[in-house]
């Protein structure tokens, strides 16, 4: 099994615009393993896209793997996968580490089966839409 697996979410609710990325390669394994692998360039200016870079986005990156995880814990036969995060991206405006950990758990649960039932889905999605979107750089 070798599966390159992208998700996006792009939405407006409530008037908040909603946005997030990632890119997964997700393969059979012998042990459960997250390999990240970003080569983005990050924040280049307002209203382009940010594209994790290797260094920094420490709160995205971890999110990302957050959603990894949870979405792994959901598979139906308990297999193992090695995971590796191509590429996370999202805008400053628009991204917080609600939205990519969800992304990124849809990444999975999409591929693979699962056992994630409708009430999580719900629960999840009513959290990433009521996440107050933070900017990295300091405080709002």
């Amino acid at each position: 099994m070798n599966i390159e697996s992208k998700y996006k979410l792009a939405k407006i609710k409530n008037g908040k615009s909603f946005y997030g990325e990632v890119i997964l390669h997700i393969e059979a394994s012998k042990k459960q393993e997250i390999i990240e692998a970003y080569n983005g360039t990050g924040f280049m200016g307002q209203g382009a896209l940010e594209i994790i870079p290797p260094k920094g986005y420490d709160d995205w990156k971890q999110a990302i793997k957050l959603g990894i995880n949870y979405g792994l814990d959901k598979v139906t036969d308990k297999r193992k996968f090695k995971v590796t995060i191509v590429e996370g991206s999202g805008l400053t405006t628009d991204t917080n580490s609600t939205i990519l950990a969800f992304v990124a758990s849809r990444a999975i649960l999409e591929k693979i089966e699962n056992n994630e039932s409708a009430i999580e889905k719900e629960k999840f999605e009513k959290l990433v839409y009521s996440s107050c979107l933070m900017i990295r750089f300091g405080k709002i």
